[in-house]
C-alpha cells in the first residue's frame, strides 16, 4: 500500500496548490466585479457569482481541496494506478491439499475443493476483504491485509465453517497470493496463491492452493 499512499499524499499536494492558486489569481476579479454589487444583469448571474466568490473563500478553499482528497482517494488512483486496482468482485477456489493436525478420517478426503465469494473494498489508505459466504464457508474475511509494490497480497484471515464433518468450527489462517494474470490496462485479474491453517487447538489443521479470478459484470 505504501507507493498508493505515496501517490495520494503527492496528488493532494499538488492539487490543494493548484486550487489556492486558481484562488488567488481569480480573488481580485470577483471582488471588483460589479456583478457582486448589483442583481441587474440576472438572477442567475448574481447567483453564480457569489457562489463563486464563497468557492473562493477560506471556507471554500477547504471545501474543495476536501473533494479533491475524496475524489484522488475513492476514483482518480484506478485510473492513474490500474495494476494496483484489486477492488471489485471475485471468485475464489480454495483447494485443500494437505493436513498438518487431524486423523486419517480427514487425511483420507484430502485434496478437495471449496468455492467461495471474495469482495476486496480498496481506496489509497485503506484494503480489506469484505464478510463473503461460501460452498462450505458461513462467511469469510480478512483480519490484517498487506500489498506489496510487486502486486502480492498476504493477509491473515478468518473463517467460519458450516460443514463441521471436515471442517473445524472456524479458523485462523494465512494466506499470500500474486497476480498471475492482467487484463486491460494491466488490471489484475487472476491471483494465486497459498494457505495455511494455523493451530488453535481444533482439528483439522490445512494447508493447500487457492486461486482468485476477477468477476467481469456483464
Amino acid at each position: 500500500m505504501r507507493e498508493l499512499r505515496d501517490y495520494y499524499v503527492n496528488r493532494l499536494i499538488m492539487a490543494a496548490g493548484l486550487i489556492i492558486l486558481i484562488v488567488e489569481y481569480i480573488n481580485p476579479y470577483i471582488e471588483l466585479s460589479p456583478l457582486m454589487q448589483s442583481k441587474d444583469s440576472g438572477l442567475l448571474v448574481f447567483a453564480i457569482s457569489h457562489i463563486i466568490s464563497f468557492l473562493t473563500s477560506r471556507a471554500g478553499v477547504v471545501i474543495l481541496i476536501g473533494a479533491a482528497s475524496l475524489f484522488i482517494q475513492k476514483y482518480l488512483w484506478k485510473i492513474e494506478k490500474p495494476h494496483l486496482d484489486f477492488s471489485g468482485e471475485w471468485c475464489g477456489k480454495t483447494c485443500y491439499k494437505n493436513v498438518y493436525v487431524g486423523d486419517s478420517h480427514y487425511q483420507a478426503r484430502c485434496p478437495f475443493m471449496a468455492n467461495h465469494r471474495v469482495k476486496m473494498v480498496q481506496d489509497c489508505l485503506s484494503f480489506r476483504l469484505d464478510p463473503a459466504p461460501g460452498e462450505k464457508f458461513i462467511n469469510w474475511s480478512s483480519l490484517a491485509l498487506e500489498l506489496d509494490c510487486d502486486s502480492t497480497l498476504r493477509y491473515a484471515y478468518k473463517v467460519n465453517y458450516s460443514d463441521t464433518e471436515v471442517f473445524p468450527d472456524s479458523a485462523i489462517g494465512y494466506e499470500e497470493m500474486s497476480v498471475t494474470e492482467r487484463g486491460a490496462r494491466n488490471r489484475p485479474i487472476v491471483l494465486t496463491g497459498k494457505f495455511w491453517h494455523c493451530a488453535q487447538g481444533k482439528e483439522p489443521v490445512y494447508g493447500g492452493t487457492v486461486e482468485f479470478k476477477r468477476k467481469v459484470k456483464p
